[in-house]
């Protein structure tokens, strides 16, 4: 019989591990509602005056986004969409480079503000948490028409990109990219990665500690409609997991941004 003799780095990996796993079930443990806890809760909700405010960035230079016939993709979305959810899948099949006018269609169809629900706000096709709209999708253009390499907030109430951050070259590019965002989708570059940012603070201002789990959900319900729009419209996606929160916080240069999830897009 032999035996296996345990080193010091896996020593020291499993109990890195186990910490994760306790952090994790420790924030889980502790944004619980009790019954104890819940009328805290919803008198804290009734009090705040938080409403609405997307995080629009109008010192910045704007680039309209241009979807061409939009309501004729809209429509065929609708139409379509027990076979679109059949055939959706992720995909490294990408583009060499992107037209500005499928990444405006799929931008609009995923996010674009509808009717007024009240003075200041316009509804959105997605869930929020209380309406505050703390997510915010930031795009990372590698190589689309008509854009150059930088990243960009999108704002669906005015239909534009606002141009935070230019790259200098397309090494500076190449190479933030190779330390920010984990694994074969670098190699394999896409056009655009989609980053879902949220302004905690915002949200926490009326959840407390149940914030941070609404802004999660408010990043998958926004993913997966650019899933789907991506995928009505023959364009590879593939949602990512594996990113340096800081290196992209930096670089939209926002404080109260915090990085939630990405997505390869082209």
């Amino acid at each position: 019989m032999t035996s296996k003799i345990t080193t010091q780095t896996e020593t020291q990996s499993t109990s890195h591990l186990q910490l994760e796993q306790e952090l994790a079930l420790l924030y889980h443990n502790n944004s619980n509602l009790t019954p104890s806890t819940i009328m805290d809760f919803l008198e804290n909700m009734a009090e705040s005056q938080s409403i609405g405010h997307p995080r629009h960035y109008p010192a910045c230079p704007a680039i309209a986004l241009n979807p061409g016939r939009l309501w004729k993709w809209r429509k065929r979305l609708i139409q379509s969409l027990p076979v679109v959810l059949a055939q959706r899948k992720s995909s490294q099949n990408f583009l060499v480079n992107m037209p500005l006018q499928k990444l405006s269609q799929i931008i609009l169809m995923s996010l674009q503000a509808g009717k007024m629900r009240n003075e200041l706000l316009r509804q959105r096709p997605y869930p929020s948490a209380g309406g505050l709209y703390g997510v915010n999708v930031f795009v990372l253009a590698t190589a689309v028409k008509e854009l150059e390499q930088g990243i960009y907030n999108v704002n669906p109430d005015r239909q534009c990109l606002e141009q935070l951050y230019l790259f200098g070259s397309n090494l500076e590019c190449q190479q933030w990219l190779k330390t920010s965002i984990v694994g074969e989708p670098v190699t394999k570059q896409a056009p655009v990665y989609i980053f879902f940012c949220a302004n905690l603070n915002h949200v926490k201002q009326k959840y407390g500690e149940r914030a941070y789990r609404f802004i999660l959900l408010e990043a998958g319900h926004i993913a997966q409609n650019i899933s789907l729009a991506s995928t009505s419209l023959g364009i590879s996606h593939l949602p990512l997991g594996g990113f340096c929160e800081k290196m992209i916080e930096e670089k939209i240069g926002d404080p109260d941004m915090i990085a939630l999830y990405t997505m390869a897009l082209g």
